[in-house]
């Protein structure tokens, strides 16, 4: 039977074509293809995954080019929306050992610090590479004394690569905790005393960490006749100014993945794939994030001729296109808050693209090793 409600979707494809389609292509294709059986399946219901894919309330699409595989792979996990809110609010409960309104909150206390840290913690042996860099180029003319021209170059790109790849991961992992609290707290608390009031404290929250300049703010979802162009233009504009205001982050040497944020209007709004086909080619165009880590690495700066020699390797065993690609997108249909806007609003928050941060797996990891402990 399929899906009659709200739908948590992950799309995994694994590239071997030459001539690979977009990422936003593949999964709107793909979501148009689990809406409806084929007329020759043998499927006699109307429905193959879901009735209609504006029941896709959190999609996660990932793109590989460099397939381990020989033939291509399409992933495809859905689970009701409703199961992960369940496990979003556990892990809640287990960071808090909140379990008193049962008879098995003893089973958890001895094993309660364990889990105090909630799923995308962040530890604190960051390198600070983005300060490095900065003294890097502020002694400019004395490394290039030291190391002559090309040298310094090649030691520039490779400080910017891992300077732009631990900033995306701190900005991802805040992102991430942010939405475990809208997700944990906002939706598990329905109907407890003082509710609204909890809302508009959780509201302060989310409008402080999903707004610039964590997030790229990108206007409105459409909803009416027109407002498809004029979101388009608004997106162009966004990106291109968080672009001019960001240089140490553009040219993009890191790999990027993205988090698109809708706040729906009253009445509904853009089904989530739509809206990414609408994001995602002004962000390959005008940020031109590197499609796989061969082009992402600056090979040229590489100093061990092996290293160098693999990485051209691989560089020469992709496809010539696509050049330009976020790895993995997220997109969420964030529940309203109070005051939120009647149009709504959406965001677009960056991570890094080699190991993104996934925001399902996190949480079943955590629950898992929770579970193991009380055996």
């Amino acid at each position: 039977m399929a899906y009659r409600g709200p739908i948590f979707l992950q799309l995994e494809f694994f590239n071997r074509s030459k001539t690979p389609p977009s990422i936003y292509s593949l999964s709107k294709n793909y979501l148009d293809l689990l809406e409806k059986p084929r007329s020759n399946s043998g499927i006699h219901r109307s429905g193959l995954l879901y009735r209609n894919d504006r029941q896709v309330k959190a999609l996660v699409v990932h793109y590989h080019l460099d397939s381990p595989f020989d033939t291509p792979q399409i992933w495809v996990k859905a689970e009701p929306f409703r199961d992960f809110v369940a496990d979003v609010g556990l892990v809640a409960r287990v960071r808090s050992n909140d379990f008193h309104d049962n008879d098995d909150d003893w089973i958890l206390t001895s094993h309660a610090n364990d889990f105090r840290e909630e799923p995308f913690h962040e530890d604190d042996n960051w390198n600070h590479e983005f300060e490095h860099l900065i003294e890097f180029e502020q002694r400019k003319e004395w490394w290039l004394q030291s190391l002559g021209r090309n040298a310094y170059e090649a030691q520039r790109k490779m400080m910017r690569f891992h300077a732009q790849q631990e900033h995306l991961r701190r900005t991802e992992l805040s992102v991430c905790r942010e939405l475990h609290m809208i997700f944990g707290e906002c939706l598990k608390r329905t109907g407890e005393p003082h509710y609204e009031r909890f809302l508009r404290i959780a509201k302060v929250s989310r409008d402080m960490m999903l707004a610039p300049p964590f997030v790229v703010n990108l206007h409105h979802a459409p909803h009416r006749e027109g407002d498809s162009l004029v979101f388009k233009q608004a997106v162009r504009s966004a990106l291109q100014s968080f672009k001019n205001n960001n240089p140490l982050l553009f040219p993009l040497s890191s790999l990027l993945n993205v988090s698109i944020l809708m706040i729906p209007p009253e009445g509904g709004g853009k089904d989530l794939d739509n809206l990414a086909r609408l994001v995602l080619p002004a962000v390959h165009e005008i940020w031109m994030p590197p499609s796989d880590l061969a082009r992402a690495l600056q090979i040229e700066a590489v100093g061990d001729a092996n290293v160098r020699d693999f990485w051209a390797a691989e560089l020469a065993a992709l496809p010539k296109e696509p050049k330009h690609s976020i790895t993995m997108y997220h997109a969420f249909a964030l529940p309203r808050l109070p005051d939120d806007p009647k149009e709504g609003f959406v965001r677009l928050a960056l991570g890094e693209g080699s190991n993104p941060v996934r925001f399902r797996e996190e949480i079943d990891n955590y629950l898992d090793k929770w579970n193991e402990s009380l055996r």
